[in-house]
């Protein structure tokens, strides 16, 4: 008899410790899928992340973007870039993006590039939007070899009072182009439908994530 009840005792001890087992193996493989779901799914959990987004706005654009995450950047910021910009200064191009840290937006930029077989050296744009003319002077003006042969040369400025007024034209804009102006010549870009619309998305976007504009 006694020797039934001590069966009986360690049988009770191996189920249960397997049960135990069972458990907390289900829990590991549990965690680990969960990682994958927000590896896969980044725009959802900067969603869920940002306080007072506009869900039916960002789910509306968040398409037209790329999301940039530079992994030695201890504040995690995040970078909204438009599906279209380029990857290189290489081409003719001008976009708006912005960063996310933690739930908050800002730095939102103009960026503007222009590839030519010559220097331009230009230090002023003549921007011409729906037969308004608009003067900017850029700041911090860079160049390099495009690898084609030419050179590019662009400025990254952050949007202020200043440019704001420019941005949001463009944004609307009909008909839009820019005169550049060089040292010894000058060099005229007209403005695509996908880069009036790019601009025209990143300022709803940033709207939408509850983004300042404190020089409106």
């Amino acid at each position: 008899m006694k020797t039934h009840l001590k069966l009986t005792v360690v049988l009770f001890v191996a189920v249960a410790a397997l049960f135990l087992l069972i458990s907390r193996n289900h829990k590991s493989f549990s965690g680990r899928s969960n990682n994958v779901t927000v590896l896969n799914n980044s725009s959802s959990e900067v969603l869920k992340q940002t306080k007072k987004v506009d869900s039916l706005e960002f789910k509306r654009l968040i398409s037209y973007f790329k999301l940039k995450r530079d992994e030695f950047d201890p504040s995690g910021t995040i970078r909204y870039m438009p599906e279209t910009s380029p990857e290189k200064p290489k081409g003719n191009a001008i976009f708006c993006y912005f960063d996310q840290t933690d739930d908050l937006v800002a730095n939102l930029r103009l960026r503007m590039q222009v590839e030519n077989k010559e220097w331009l050296f230009y230090k002023r744009c003549q921007f011409l939007i729906d037969g308004k003319i608009f003067d900017y002077i850029p700041s911090n003006i860079e160049f390099n070899q495009a690898g084609t042969g030419n050179v590019c040369e662009w400025f990254d400025n952050a949007i202020n009072e200043n440019n704001f007024v420019i941005v949001k034209a463009l944004s609307k804009a009909k008909i839009a182009k820019v005169k550049i102006l060089g040292r010894n010549y000058d060099k005229v870009i007209v403005f695509t439908d996908k880069d009036i619309a790019s601009i025209d998305h990143t300022l709803e976007l940033y709207s939408a994530m509850n983004g300042e504009f404190a020089f409106n």
